[in-house]
């Protein structure tokens, strides 16, 4: 329960950012001689933050009580034991790892459907994310609540159904009906941020059971191969949406119906794929009970 609550603090943070650079750059912009000068200031001053943020995350940690770790694989060839060895570490990885990929197909073809398939202005981009983020900040302690009770990995699966769900609705949508955008971003938002939180407070988990079972602690090398392949799906996943464009013919000349088609698959269909693929991953998590290994059955 302190895990999922510790995490859900991060991933209000997270999208707190988001709406804050929603926000903020455009009047960066703004304010500037001109665009150039505008989009120099923001990487200045989103960098000032990024190095502020770290040192903060730094120097508040530099004295807190360490654990000793005993490891006795040294060589890289076998830091990514516990992908092999912790199944339900395993699992919980690949699910985040659709997650990401579908996090970034959406996002990148979200501007190609309200622009080509609602025939809205592309301003809209700016009133639909943060519906998005709000949606997820106010239903992260929902989420909280509901994990704590009924067990982190059943609610994860349900966050993951539903964000694939969700993502097959565009499929029904009218052309030129922006109105449902705002609704459909608000069940996304909700949905995704269970998808977010939930996979990372059950990381820590299977850290437990990787002790329990190797008599080591191998945190930093679980998290930080939980992290690589967040960032690997995320920025793949941007790869995977630039090859579903093209084959959409978008950046080129085609038009009409065709081109139409292919955005509302790359937007609807591949986004709810990727996400129907974490939930498949997520079905073979398994820890015994939902609870940490020393207060589990026997049966890890």
């Amino acid at each position: 329960a302190e895990r999922t609550t510790l995490v859900a603090y991060k991933e209000i943070a997270a999208r707190a950012a988001v709406l804050l650079t929603l926000l903020s750059a455009p009047a960066l912009i703004k304010h500037a001689a001109t665009p150039t000068a505008g989009f120099a200031t923001i990487g200045w001053v989103f960098g000032g933050f990024f190095v502020v943020s770290g040192l903060i995350a730094f120097f508040a940690t530099a004295k807190s009580p360490m654990t000793a770790s005993v490891t006795h694989h040294g060589r890289l060839t076998l830091q990514l034991g516990p992908l092999v060895e912790n199944r339900p570490f395993a699992m919980v990885t690949l699910a985040f790892l659709f997650v990401n990929l579908g996090d970034a197909v959406f996002s990148g073809s979200l501007v190609y459907y309200v622009t080509d398939v609602m025939h809205q202005d592309a301003s809209l981009i700016m009133k639909l994310y943060p519906v998005g983020s709000i949606t997820g900040i106010l239903c992260t302690p929902l989420w909280t609540m509901a994990a704590n009770r009924f067990g982190k990995a059943t609610l994860c699966r349900i966050s993951l159904a539903g964000n694939a769900l969700i993502c097959a609705l565009p499929f029904f949508f009218p052309p030129g009906a922006g109105w449902l955008m705002y609704p459909f971003m608000c069940l996304y938002g909700l949905f995704n941020t269970g998808a977010r939180l939930l996979p990372g407070a059950m990381v820590p988990d299977t850290v437990e059971l990787d002790q329990q079972r190797t008599g080591e602690r191998r945190e930093g090398v679980i998290f930080g191969i939980f992290v690589f392949v967040q960032q690997t799906g995320f920025a793949a996943g941007g790869f995977v949406l630039s090859l579903l464009l093209a084959l959409a013919g978008v950046g080129t000349t085609a038009h009409g119906t065709g081109r139409v088609t292919g955005i509302v698959i790359c937007f609807s269909a591949a986004a709810a794929a990727l996400y129907g693929l974490a939930f498949l991953a997520s079905l073979g998590y398994r820890l015994g009970t939902d609870k940490p290994p020393d207060l589990a059955s026997s049966s890890l």
